[in-house]
């Protein structure tokens, strides 16, 4: 699971400890505590959902 304050618009605020513990890594362990600041396993995961075909909307709905 995956938790992170967002803004109004949807984005992730990243806190100054977060990126100061990112910091103290060598660079592939940044890149990788980077990506789990800003969720984006999790946003990966849930493009499924996001790209459903309104036809298959309608369908569901329909049933």
């Amino acid at each position: 699971m995956h938790r992170a304050v967002i803004d109004a618009s949807g984005s992730v605020l990243v806190t100054e400890n977060q990126i100061t513990h990112a910091l103290a890594m060598n660079e592939e362990a940044l890149r990788s505590a980077l990506e789990d600041v800003l969720g984006n396993d999790w946003d990966r995961e849930l493009e499924q959902f996001r790209c459903v075909e309104l036809d298959a909307i309608s369908h569901s709905r329909a049933i």
